[in-house]
This record gives C-alpha cells, structure tokens and sequence, in this order.
C-alpha cells in the first residue's frame, strides 16, 4: 500500500510539474514567435512604402546612366594610357546606379527606423507586378556582385514571384534556392521577406526549451522521489502502529476469551458442586469485566485522537488535581507509599472537565503503580512561562528507548506484560491524546533515578 501511494504521488506530482513546465516554457515561445511575427509584419508594411527605393532590375538596360564624374586633369592624364581601368570604372558605377536608391523624403522617422537597421537587418525583396506577370524587382539589401549573378538573382525573384502568383493568395510562407519567404501581395506590387534566420532562432529556441524541459523532469523526478519517501514517513509510521494496535488488541483479547472458553469448557464436562460452580462464574465474570474494561479504554482512546468539537469551559485544575490526590492518597497507603503534592490555587484552564480529571488520575495511578514501597510520589502545579504545568514523579528509571515508546499504544515497561499491574498500556496513550487535544503537551524523563511526566496545558 505504502509503495502504490509512493508512486502515485510521484505521479501527481511529475504530471503537475510537467503541465506548469509546459504552460511557462509554450507561453515563452508563444510570446517569442508573436514577436517575430509582429516584426516580420512590420517589416512588410513599411517594405511597400514607394519612398523606400526605386525598381531597377528587370528595366535597368532602359534607364540612362549617369555620367562618370570628371577627374582632375593630372587624374586623366595618368589614366589616359588605360584604358582597362577606365572601362572597370565607368561598369562599376553603372553597377552603382542599377542598385536601389532611397529616397527619404521628409519622412525623418522613416529615415531613421531605416538608419538604425532595425527591422530591415532580415532584408526583403519588391517585385512589380504588370499584367500577372514580374516587371521589375528591387532589393532592400546588397552587396557588390557580377553582372551574371546580378541577372541571375533578378531572374530568381522572378521565378519566385511566379510561384506566388501561382498560389493565388496574398500572404503566406514558401521555401526557395534554400531560404524562407514570407511574402504579402497587395495590389500590382509582392514583398518577399527573408526569415531564414528568424526561423532558425524560433526553431533553435524550441530545442533549447525542450532540452531544459526533459533535464528539468529529470531533476523534478529524483525529486519527487524523495519528496514521496518523506512525505510517506508519516503515513508509513501511522500504518505501522495501526497494526501494531490491532495486533495487541487482538492478543490482550485472545487472553480473557481463552480463559473464558477454557472454564466454559470445564463447566460443560460434568456436574460441579455449587462452590466449584461459583469459582468458574467468577472466574468468566472476572475476564468479561477487563474485556469490557479494555474495549471502553479503546473506544476514548479513539474518540479523544479524533473528536474536535468539544465544548471548552473554564476548569479550576488546582482544585480537580488536590481532589484527585486525596481519592489516590488512599491506594498509595495501601501499597505502602506515601502521596505529597505541591498545589498553587487558583489555577484555571480552558478545556473539558472530564478529560482532565482523567489525565491527572491516569498519571498520578501510572506513578503509584511503578514506583517501589515505601517510596514518595511528588504532584506538583504550578504556572511556568503562562501556562499551567502538572509534574507527577516517582522514583524508578526508565531507558532512553523505552521513553521513546512510552505514549505508545499498548506499550508497556514490563515485556512480560504481568497483570499484576492491572494495565493494558493504554493509560498514557489517553492521557497524550487528551493533552494534545488542549493544545497542550506532555513529556517524560528520567534522571538521577526519578521518573517524571509533565503536562502543560
């Protein structure tokens, strides 16, 4: 049983742990990807703007050069005998004027979103779009390229642009020569946004979140282990003692029953005279009394550890503690002890009346019984640190690991459990519950051959 609650709460909690894990850690990705999303958006929108470059790619051919600027004379003179480096030139700033030109206007916000970089670092590409079919292209992005692979990168927007017309809808995501798009077609014009990078971080985000949720089931696991043991501890000790109890109630049972049967047994073989008779009925009333003595005991044991709704009255305990020590003075007489008590008045608590009567009795007869003739027993009340505090001693030792069980059920100091005594070990048991039942609590120690019991309530 113990074993089976063990794993089911490992499995509450690993299941628990894992949902939060998984709310917190697609809650970081959810913000993350809406980001991105947001970004990419934004990205979009502003790559429409007309001010932001002018096409030339596919007409670059038509448009008129501009002019190479004219170099002082001595510049021309030394570059008059090459006429190679001339023509690098004169193709170099073609190649410079066929690339975009931004032209900002008074749009200073424009100018400075584009200035910073941000969102433009992804790069996008704008195609123009006449009659279902690319016209031109421009590119946000560029750096120094041939001839060829300048045409070879126009014709590849182009491609790309078909594919998009192709699919018939205005904004979605498509994969070419390697690289994501997000594209959004408006009117005659197709925006194409790179978001290679930003799909390689959302994907690289979501194994990162996946490594740190399998390492941490990892150590919740070994985790909830030990949290299960302890947790256990109480149960597993409560379960322990559960049939600890049924085990001596059974065999402080078992004992009256077979000495019941036994003279019930004798009683039917033949005829007795009526003195022999008499001894055989006493015998069977003797044992159904501690029977019944036993099972009474049991039953306000039980009621005292689980009744919570008592009704609390201001109790006089210097007075209920003197009358308890004057009704046991008596039996301490019989037994050749002698009974002194150290009582200050006016002492009075809030609790239940019976309880603690009984609670005085069961200590002050626990002392009278396992303390040798001719020896005191001392019952002392006082106030200490606002609390009322009863101490019940009496000469004897007991050994540290019997103080550690002595409030348990059915424990007793005498192994062989005699009977002489009269008890079945549940008398401090009671008196722990009803003390603990007043908020309060009671402790026992033995040293320099005194046992005492204190009770504060």
């Amino acid at each position: 049983m113990i074993k089976k609650l063990r794993r089911r709460l490992i499995w509450v909690i690993m299941a628990v742990i894992s949902l939060i894990m998984l709310i917190f850690m697609g809650a970081i990705y959810a913000y993350m990807h809406t980001s991105e999303e947001k970004s990419s958006d934004m990205t979009l929108t502003m790559a429409f703007d007309e001010r932001i470059g002018v096409f030339g790619g596919a007409d670059r051919e038509s448009r008129t050069p501009q002019s190479v600027p004219e170099k002082p004379p001595e510049e021309r003179e030394s570059d008059s005998g090459d006429d190679d480096g001339a023509e690098r030139q004169r193709r170099r700033m073609e190649t410079e004027l066929r690339r975009e030109q931004i032209s900002f206007g008074s749009n200073n916000d424009l100018s400075q979103l584009l200035r910073t970089g941000s969102p433009m670092n992804s790069g996008w590409i704008r195609v123009k779009i006449e009659d279902g079919k690319p016209e031109d292209v421009f590119f946000s992005q560029n750096r120094s390229r041939s001839e060829d692979e300048e045409e070879q990168r126009v014709e590849d927007a182009f491609e790309i642009a078909e594919r998009v017309i192709a699919k018939g809808s205005s904004s979605g995501r498509l994969n070419a020569y390697g690289t994501h798009y997000k594209y959004r077609l408006k009117n005659d014009t197709l925006v194409l946004l790179d978001v290679t990078q930003s799909d390689a971080t959302m994907a690289r985000l979501l194994i990162v979140l996946l490594i740190i949720f399998l390492i941490s089931l990892a150590v919740f696991f070994t985790l909830a282990v030990f949290l299960s043991k302890w947790v256990s501890v109480p149960i597993e000790d409560a379960w322990k003692r559960q049939n600890e109890f049924f085990s001596d109630a059974s065999h402080e049972l078992k004992t009256p029953l077979a000495v019941i049967s036994a003279n019930l047994d004798v009683m039917r073989s033949g005829d007795l005279s009526g003195d022999d008779a008499e001894k055989f009925y006493s015998i069977i009333h003797e044992e159904t009394d501690k029977m019944s003595g036993l099972i009474s005991r049991m039953l306000y044991l039980s009621r005292e550890e689980y009744t919570e709704n008592t009704v609390m009255t201001d109790v006089d305990l210097s007075y209920e503690t003197e009358s308890a020590c004057l009704s046991l003075e008596a039996l301490a007489f019989e037994q050749g002890k002698s009974l002194e008590s150290s009582i200050a008045e006016g002492i009075t608590v809030k609790g239940d009346k019976a309880s603690l009567c009984r609670v005085i009795h069961i200590l002050t007869d626990n002392a009278i019984k396992h303390s040798s003739k001719g020896s005191v027993i001392n019952v002392e009340l006082d106030k200490y640190k606002g609390r009322a505090r009863l101490r019940i001693s009496n000469d004897g030792e007991i050994s540290p690991e019997e103080l550690s069980h002595i409030f348990d059920r059915f424990y007793r100091t005498d192994r062989s459990r005699n009977r002489e005594t009269g008890g079945y070990g549940l008398g401090l048991a009671i008196a722990k519950a009803i003390t603990e039942r007043h908020k309060g609590s009671l402790t026992a120690e033995s040293a320099k051959g005194r046992v005492t019991f204190t009770a504060l309530f």
